[in-house]
């Protein structure tokens, strides 16, 4: 089972030395996986997730804490971080 997943930047790229960082976590009980996304520039960034994992997606971040369903991009706020979840 591969835990990668695959970042890309959509539309303008981070100002030189910005940078989204990535982590992805699973869970050993239930085997779910999640991804964190952290935007470390000033400026908002899109970003398209692909996980190849078969499984529907929700995301949070601080400014949005309701989920919502992941539609193959998602916003990340400038200096802020998203979480993508497998839904139920």
């Amino acid at each position: 089972m591969s835990l990668g997943a695959s970042i890309e930047i959509v539309g303008e790229k981070p100002a030189r030395g910005g940078s989204i960082v990535h982590s992805v976590f699973r869970r050993t009980d239930s085997g779910r996986k999640a991804v964190v996304l952290v935007n470390n520039n000033r400026a908002p960034i899109t970003a398209k997730v692909d996980t190849g994992w078969k499984s529907r997606f929700i995301v949070v971040s601080p400014e949005s804490p309701e989920p919502r369903t992941l539609n193959a991009q998602v916003q990340i706020p400038s200096r802020s971080a998203v979480v993508v979840m497998e839904s139920d």
